[in-house]
């Protein structure tokens, strides 16, 4: 695992996501050379869309398998989190996505999605999201990132990207997938809204404002703890046993002790580049090579 997480590591699938080949550099901006990624994707959902329709080209699926791929965007003419991941370098598996889709197909008709398909597709929407909400913390902070670049710091380049890598180590446990807080995360909505509660004289009223950055930064570094609360319910949920719990435990204990381990190596590492050749060592690309456009094919 070391060799996977850090924030000078460049990451092959931390998630061990079936769906996923490379989770891509912690970046806020558009990755490079993602045409060949966004030509492979297109390709593939044109392939899921061919099996909704017939030779004729008429709709051969009931309206809950139309449903199915639409909430994820998957249909002609949608857009996707996971098109807007590969802007940011995530890469998939398509060996392992055109097996599966290929048992949903037989002499034409297509077969019900199963579950395992779906609680791994889940995860991989999941994962795109959290690496979407990473990005945009991250071009917010660009500047202090910099500043803090300029010391040799990594203070809030380490925050927000130990929590990715956290984040993405839990769904090797395969339970982030059935929690209420991954199966509502959304990378617009994160940002949007922040409620808290003002007590008047006559009880508790709501209300909400936008999101400000660092209310935004202490969500996401709280993601990790609201997570392990959720998963452990889970566990519970699904009596799990205490055999599971221990396990977890140690792997927890395990994965933080690594985490740590390496970031203090990788900070010390480059505060010490920074210092001898001014900078050119830093894995976080600040904001002046971002790329505003998109070439998306899609």
């Amino acid at each position: 695992m070391n060799a996977k997480i850090g924030i000078g590591a460049y990451t092959d699938c931390v998630s061990e996501n079936p769906f996923i080949s490379n989770e891509g550099e912690h970046t806020s901006f558009v990755a490079n050379n993602i045409l060949v990624e966004q030509i492979l994707f297109y390709s593939f959902k044109n392939v899921v869309n061919g099996m909704l329709v017939d030779d004729k080209g008429n709709l051969c699926v009931d309206d809950s398998v139309l449903d199915y791929w639409s909430s994820y965007g998957m249909l002609k003419g949608q857009r996707s989190v996971f098109e807007e991941a590969i802007q940011k370098g995530m890469q998939f598996n398509y060996e392992n996505l055109y097996a599966v889709i290929e048992k949903f197909t037989e002499d034409g008709k297509p077969y019900e999605i199963d579950d395992k398909f779906k609680n791994t597709f889940e995860a991989l929407r999941q994962i795109c999201e959290v690496k979407l909400i990473e990005s945009t913390l991250l071009s917010m902070y660009d500047k202090e990132i910099q500043r803090e670049g300029e010391c040799g710091e990594v203070a809030i380049l380490q925050g927000i990207t130990a929590s990715t890598d956290f984040i993405y180590s839990m769904y090797q446990t395969g339970l982030p997938t059935y929690t209420d807080l991954m199966r509502n995360i959304d990378s617009i909505e994160f940002f949007k809204y922040y409620t808290e509660k003002r007590r008047f004289r006559l009880g508790a009223k709501e209300e909400e404002h936008p999101l400000s950055r660092e209310e935004a930064l202490t969500k996401y570094l709280n993601l990790p703890i609201e997570l392990i609360d959720e998963i452990l319910d889970v566990a519970e949920e699904a009596k799990a046993g205490d055999d599971f719990i221990e396990s977890f435990t140690e792997g927890l204990s395990e994965f933080i002790g690594q985490l740590d381990e390496l970031n203090i190596q990788h900070a010390d590492a480059y505060k010490k580049a920074v210092t001898e050749i001014n900078n050119e060592s830093q894995t976080y690309q600040p904001a002046d090579t971002k790329r505003a456009d998109d070439y998306s094919i899609q």
